[in-house]
């Protein structure tokens, strides 16, 4: 299936609306701040958004970031994840969307002769996942201008944890505007609850500049980074790209090192992402670079920091199916 034109604006503010959805934000909330999907595009050109009707996607994705050793020299530390993301963009009349999204992702730790979280924790915490559902709207008024308001709720929980404990909410909103056929912007303003901590209020500066004709930068928005993308052909994409990453997850009841607590994990990966757009309604991508500063912290029920601990410089690498119908 063709993918069909969209307003121009309106599928610059699919960016902003796509915090919402982990495929586009990744999970731009406290559960996962501005995650990407390994190997997922920026692409050379942006994408087209919906088509002037209903479309539904699929996404699968897996990252691998290899064990690097604490600064301490208190143990090493590598994680593996893997997700999942539907979504389903609704036409409700010309030129407005409704937005549906559920995402699922899995993140298995691995600890190494770890100390310092606490006397005798070895594993200060185990396997972490993360669910959420998220609602947008979106509007282009014309060619020029466009809004969108999205809304969504977050569990994200060590196993064991308690459900309940473990959620969080938030919503955005955002406008486009299109100052000529090479330049985009966009501005919007997130809010959303934290697990023990204030809520996250982070404006979303967003630039999308056509800089040559296959070369592309774009900067902000629902990711928390930037991507340099060269064009190799129609298929063929090639992406320079680095980003923030931030993950906060319920500590379950018998945990050894804050029972009930909370564990974070931040991140700031660079590298290279190249995309293959096998036709027209599937892609698949494969990421490679290093981790260039990873820290991981753990919360008491109060919020109250008793560890945080940086670790060195590490690679990564990833991979990602996407399919739209």
């Amino acid at each position: 299936m063709p993918r069909r034109s969209l307003t121009a604006s309106a599928a610059f503010l699919a960016g902003f609306a796509g915090a919402a959805h982990a495929s586009d934000a990744g999970l731009f909330a406290p559960a996962a701040f501005a995650y990407q999907r390994p190997g997922e595009p920026p692409e050379g050109k942006p994408k087209s958004g919906p088509p002037e009707g209903s479309e539904a996607s699929l996404a699968v994705g897996g990252m691998h970031t290899f064990r690097s050793d604490f600064d301490d020299d208190s143990g090493k530390i590598g994680v593996t994840r893997a997700d999942a993301d539907v979504g389903f963009s609704i036409a409700v009349a010309e030129h407005r969307w409704v937005d549906l999204g559920i995402f699922y992702e899995r993140s298995w730790y691995q600890f190494d002769g770890v100390s310092g979280f606490g006397e005798g924790v070895t594993e200060p915490w185990d396997d972490v996942q993360s669910l959420r559902l998220s609602l947008g709207y979106r509007v282009g008024f014309n060619a020029t201008w466009s809004y969108s308001v999205a809304g969504f709720v977050d569990s994200s929980a060590e196993d064991g944890a308690e459900f309940g404990d473990s959620l969080t909410f938030g919503g955005l909103a955002g406008f486009g505007y299109k100052v000529n056929d090479n330049l985009e912007l966009g501005l919007g303003l997130l809010v959303a609850s934290r697990l023990e901590d204030d809520p996250w209020i982070i404006p979303l500066p967003r630039v999308d500049w056509k800089l040559g004709e296959k070369v592309r930068l774009r900067l902000g928005g629902a990711r928390a980074g930037g991507a340099l993308a060269w064009e190799f052909s129609d298929a063929l994409t090639l992406a320079l790209e680095a980003s923030y990453r931030s993950r906060e997850f319920r500590l379950e009841e018998m945990n050894p090192a804050a029972p009930e607590g909370v564990g974070r994990d931040r991140q700031v990966p660079v590298g290279l992402a190249l995309t293959w757009k096998a036709c027209p309604n599937a892609s698949i991508g494969v990421r490679a670079g290093y981790v260039l500063w990873q820290e991981y912290e753990v919360l008491d029920r109060a919020g109250n920091r008793l560890v945080e601990k940086d670790a060195d410089a590490g690679p990564y690498l990833g991979a990602s199916l996407r399919l739209s119908f």
